[in-house]
């Protein structure tokens, strides 16, 4: 039978280190060549079946502590993630990396931070684990935990001093993570761990923003009542609702009583962007629910003249049904048809 990685741990479980040195004699057997598929060595291979003794005999026998699988996760890693107190400690006791990373450059506290071990998180940190760590996107353990929704672990995360406005690459916060995620429960755990609520991420977009770039209707409304701010401002003027435009995902704040008629900084409105877009459905709802169709931008145009100049035909008749003039001209003295010629 052939030898495999996942039978040497078996064996180091059942009979030790003496077992692996009686039927493995050979003195140029490499334990830590001897890989599965996936990369894995022995060593993953007995932190995965939570065996501390065969991790102590595989140790003993020359397995690397820090040897990585094709993800790059270290023993230390697939223990964690097995939720396994014995063989974490095993791992770390022997002297394993507590801030070792996978080829995403996530920690053991990331992975159990986004696996729900919220038990695991104090011990890590108990034992030096970096609580701040950061991934190749500039993650923290408390941003997958709100990602994930994993209420545990924020809780826990928050307990032992996580940074609630910590800033992954993009600035975005925790919160922003679980806007985008949809995950209104851990909106509401940070909202009450006193997260910011108009944190702005790299583009000036707060977490609503988020929530409505993404179509994520019940979190635009959970944070609506949690007190967010239907009219916070990014640096080019676009409301909440205005990215919602952009995306045609503009019911659910509408009908939150945000302003229809807001302006962006040249003067477009909703019903501007949804038109200039192609979003024939927002328009139509921004109609049904009192957006006036015709308001003027900073260069006189209106939405008839957006759809045009964008050849947006669709919203065109959307328009012309609703009575918007295609005669009205802008500052220029320019009619939609001018703009339809370009």
């Amino acid at each position: 039978m052939a030898l495999t990685a996942e039978g040497v741990a078996q064996l180091a479980q059942q009979e030790g280190v003496d077992g692996l040195q009686k039927r493995l004699p050979d003195p140029d057997f490499d334990v830590n060549a001897l890989r599965s598929a996936d990369g894995k060595t022995a060593l993953h291979h007995a932190a995965a079946i939570c065996s501390a003794g065969a991790i102590q005999a595989l140790h003993d026998f020359g397995s690397d502590l820090e040897a990585a699988d094709e993800l790059g996760q270290k023993p230390l890693h697939i223990a964690c993630r097995r939720d396994r107190m014995e063989t974490v400690t095993a791992l770390l006791d022997l002297g394993a990396d507590i801030d070792a990373r996978d080829t995403q450059g996530q920690t053991a506290v990331h992975l159990v931070a986004k696996a729900g071990r919220a038990r695991l998180v104090p011990f890590l940190l108990a034992r030096g684990a970096d609580l701040e760590a950061r991934d190749e996107d500039a993650e923290t353990p408390l941003h997958m935990a709100a990602r994930g929704g994993v209420l545990e672990s924020l809780r826990a995360l928050k307990d032992a001093g996580a940074d609630l406005e910590a800033r992954d690459k993009d600035g975005e916060t925790p919160l922003h993570m679980a806007a985008r995620s949809n995950k209104v429960a851990a909106l509401e755990v940070l909202v009450s761990l006193e997260a910011d609520l108009e944190a702005l991420d790299k583009d000036g977009e707060s977490a609503l923003h988020l929530a409505a770039r993404f179509d994520k209707p019940e979190a635009a409304v959970a944070l609506h009542e949690l007190g967010a701010d239907l009219h916070a401002s990014d640096p080019d003027g676009l409301r909440p609702l205005h990215t919602a435009a952009r995306c045609g995902s503009v019911g659910t704040l509408s009908e939150m009583g945000t302003d229809l008629q807001i302006q962006d900084h040249k003067g477009q409105t909703a019903m501007h962007i949804a038109a200039r877009t192609g979003m024939a459905e927002a328009v139509r709802l921004l109609q049904e629910v009192g957006a006036v169709l015709d308001v003027e931008d900073t260069a006189g145009c209106t939405s008839m003249h957006l759809a045009a100049r964008h050849g947006e035909a669709t919203v065109m008749r959307v328009l012309l049904n609703a009575g918007v003039s295609i005669h009205t001209t802008d500052a220029m003295g320019e009619t939609p048809l001018h703009h339809a010629a370009r």
